[in-house]
C-alpha cells in the first residue's frame, strides 16, 4: 500500500471510529449513563450529567449525532465565559454545540453544555436538551474546549463502553475532594452527587444524607394536582419542591409543605422534589412521605 493510499486508509477509520483508537480528544455523552467523557491525548474524565428528558418512543430531548465544538475559541457565540442571561445560569460557562438546523429530518434547536441551572446537579434525564454538569466540572471541560476547539462530540443512546466496561463518574477522591472522607461507605460522598430517583405520591422512601450531598427525587405531576410532602428527620434537613423544568423552587419546608399544582393548558410532567442538610459533618437519617389530598 503507497502512502496516499494509507493515509486515505487512515483517514476512514478516524471517520468511523472514536479518538480514543488514535489517542486523540473527543467528548462522549450517553444518555442513558447520564455521563460525560472527555478524552483527552493523556486520559480521560468522566462527569455525572444532566441529560434530555426521555419521552414517548424512548426519544430523547438531547439529540442522538455527532456534533462539534466551535472552530474559533473567541466567538462568543460558541465559547461564552459567563451566561447571565436567562438568570439560571448564574455566570458561569456556557458551551455551545455548531449542529445542524435540521437533523435526520427534523429541526434541531441549538443547544450546548452549562452548569446545574438548579442549587447542585440534578444527574440523570432532566432537562430541556441541553447538558447540565456541577460548577466545577464545566469550568474544566470549556477551559480545555477553548484550548482545543473543534473537539468532537458524540452523543450516544446507550451507556458509553470502553473495553467492555461501562463508564461511571470518576469519584471526588480523584480530584482531592474532601466529601469522600467524611463517610467512605456512602457511594454519594464518593461521588459528590446522587442519581435522580422516580417516586409516586403514595410513597415513603426512607434514606440518609451524607457527604452534604443532596438528594433528588422526580415526580410525575399535573395541573389540579395537591401534594403534602413531609419530612422526618432529628433535624438539620430540608425538602424543596422545583418546578416542571427544575430551574426554581415552587414550595418547601423544614417537616414538608403542602401544594397545589395550577391548573394550565399541558402543565404536567415531571417535578423535581430535593432533600438538602444545611450540614455537612455526620450522616443524617430521613423518612420522606408523599401523599395526595
Amino acid at each position: 500500500m503507497n502512502t496516499k493510499a494509507f493515509a486515505a486508509f487512515l483517514l476512514i477509520l478516524k471517520v468511523f471510529l472514536p479518538a480514543e483508537a488514535f489517542g486523540g480528544a473527543e467528548i462522549v455523552i450517553s444518555v442513558d449513563g447520564a455521563t460525560l467523557r472527555l478524552q483527552r491525548e493523556d486520559g480521560r474524565r468522566v462527569f455525572p450529567i444532566g441529560v434530555g428528558r426521555v419521552g414517548p418512543m424512548r426519544r430523547t430531548r438531547s439529540p442522538v449525532g455527532t456534533w462539534r465544538t466551535g472552530t474559533d475559541p473567541t466567538d462568543r457565540r460558541f465559547y461564552l465565559p459567563h451566561r447571565q442571561k436567562p438568570a439560571f445560569h448564574r455566570g458561569l460557562p456556557f458551551l455551545r454545540l455548531d449542529i445542524p438546523r435540521r437533523h435526520q429530518g427534523e429541526a434541531v434547536q441549538p443547544f450546548g453544555i452549562h452548569g446545574p441551572v438548579t442549587p447542585s446537579l440534578i444527574w440523570g434525564q432532566v432537562s430541556a436538551g441541553c447538558i447540565r454538569m456541577r460548577e466545577a466540572d464545566i469550568r474544566e471541560l470549556f477551559a480545555y474546549a477553548q484550548m482545543h476547539p473543534g473537539l468532537s462530540v458524540r452523543v450516544i443512546r446507550g451507556p458509553d463502553v470502553v473495553q467492555g466496561v461501562a463508564l461511571k463518574p470518576d469519584a471526588l477522591g480523584v480530584r482531592g475532594g474532601g466529601a469522600a472522607r467524611l463517610d467512605p461507605h456512602c457511594p454519594e460522598a464518593r461521588m459528590g452527587v446522587r442519581r435522580l430517583e422516580r417516586i409516586r405520591v403514595g410513597q415513603t422512601v426512607p434514606y440518609r444524607i451524607c457527604g452534604g450531598v443532596d438528594h433528588w427525587f422526580g415526580v410525575e405531576l399535573v395541573g389540579g394536582d395537591v401534594i403534602h410532602v413531609e419530612l422526618r428527620h432529628r433535624g438539620g434537613l430540608r425538602v424543596e419542591l422545583y418546578g416542571i423544568r427544575g430551574i426554581s423552587i415552587v414550595a418547601g419546608g423544614r417537616s414538608g409543605f403542602t401544594h397545589r399544582v395550577p391548573l394550565a393548558r399541558n402543565n404536567r410532567g415531571l417535578r423535581y422534589l430535593r432533600v438538602v442538610a444545611s450540614s455537612t459533618v455526620a450522616p443524617v437519617p430521613y423518612t420522606l412521605l408523599l401523599r395526595g389530598l
